[in-house]
């Protein structure tokens, strides 16, 4: 599931791994500039949505805290 939030396009997917479970694969890419803020994978039992919900409040905090990632 794709969606965008704030500038941001999360992308959250539940698929087979290769070794047969299943598994939660998810990014959230910055549109403007193709900065990742999370590119990652879980095996959690954690709904699509339920991930999408939390990435958002990922991304609130990371706008909310600019000046922290700065350099």
């Amino acid at each position: 599931m794709k969606v965008d939030y704030k500038g941001f396009e999360i992308n959250v997917e539940r698929e087979k791994a290769l070794g047969g479970w299943d598994s939660t694969y998810y990014t959230v890419m910055e549109k403007k500039n193709g900065f990742f803020l999370v590119d990652s994978f879980s095996d959690s039992n954690d709904t699509v949505r339920e991930w999408i919900k939390d990435l958002k409040k990922r991304v609130d905090e990371y706008l909310e805290n600019l000046e922290e990632w700065e350099d």
